[in-house]
């Protein structure tokens, strides 16, 4: 049986390897010192999980759920509430940090696990920006942030670029990619080359001025801890006082949204999205099967 410490440095090295940057304290440091909190509690939970018969995936779920119960609580205008809240998004990426490793230790790794895990910080997100949004709307009195409220789990229903990843797990979407790859390449390679010229200036400009905007757009109020804490921060002094600048982080939120929304709409509809990822995934079925017939021979 692992000791606390040898999973805590097992803990460590794996975040060392799969995310360096945290530990880089002059850039990172309230990443970094959070980091420290989470690890330690990791080993801990880890090691008590493992004298268990715990499945990793049901942690998971327990992680996702508490995104969508953090919203709720941060929903209902009480100051008990929204400390409960801000104290389950403070906390509960330590689920997170700790239930890949157990995972990996107890020899019950999963691609349900993976997939479970980016959808829990899906729902947390999302639980956190509905949650704030009615917070708002109940300290504001104002209407308008109810009408504001659905746009953003709208936008995230809508967004196109998911639809059409979801679309080529269909075995058929597969197949038609094998076939009409080649006559798809062509039909990319003669668009890029005909599109600058073709392209008004204007268009050429927007793009040019839209990329880093877009970029900007989605790094701004992300789903980092940092963020997160701050928000819940802020939530929990306004209960407290007179200060209220919640209500421009809700609408910067949904503006965010929108702006993600169309531009991936943009880019899924204007520049062949679709297609370049079919050429994609062809590609590298294709070079999947070449390896694996290659194998053999190389072995004899």
């Amino acid at each position: 049986m692992l000791t606390i410490s040898q999973i805590y440095k097992i803990i460590k090295d794996n975040h060392r390897e799969r995310i360096p940057f945290i530990y880089n304290w002059r850039k990172n440091p309230y990443t970094f010192l959070k980091m420290q909190i989470y690890q330690t509690v990791s080993a801990v939970l880890v090691y008590w999980w493992l004298k268990t018969k715990i499945k990793p995936n049901t942690i998971t779920v327990i992680y996702a759920l508490a995104g969508l119960l953090g919203g709720i609580l941060l929903a209902i205008p009480t100051r008990t509430t929204v400390i409960l809240a801000a104290v389950i998004f403070f906390s509960k990426g330590i689920l997170d940090a700790a239930d890949g490793q157990y995972a990996r230790l107890s020899g019950q790794t999963s691609y349900t696990g993976d997939i479970l895990d980016y959808y829990g910080a899906h729902l947390g997100a999302l639980g956190l920006q509905v949650g704030l949004g009615f917070f708002v709307a109940h300290k504001s009195g104002m209407v308008i942030f109810y009408y504001l409220i659905p746009v953003i789990p709208l936008c995230y229903a809508a967004d196109l670029i998911q639809y059409i990843k979801r679309s080529f797990l269909d075995p058929g979407a597969i197949a038609q990619s094998l076939e009409v790859t080649p006559v798809v390449r062509e039909q990319k390679t003669q668009q890029k080359e005909k599109s600058f010229v073709k392209r008004p200036v204007i268009d050429n400009l927007a793009r040019g001025l839209l990329k880093p905007l877009f970029l900007a757009v989605r790094t701004l109020l992300d789903n980092r801890s940092r963020s997160v804490d701050l928000i819940c921060l802020l939530a929990i002094i306004e209960m407290y006082s007179s200060l209220f600048i919640t209500w421009v982080i809700f609408l910067l939120f949904v503006a965010k949204q929108v702006l993600i929304f169309i531009s991936t709409f943009y880019q899924a509809v204007g520049y062949g999205w679709a297609e370049d990822c079919q050429v994609r995934i062809a590609d590298e079925i294709r070079a999947f099967y070449d390896n694996l017939h290659k194998k053999p021979k190389a072995e004899a």
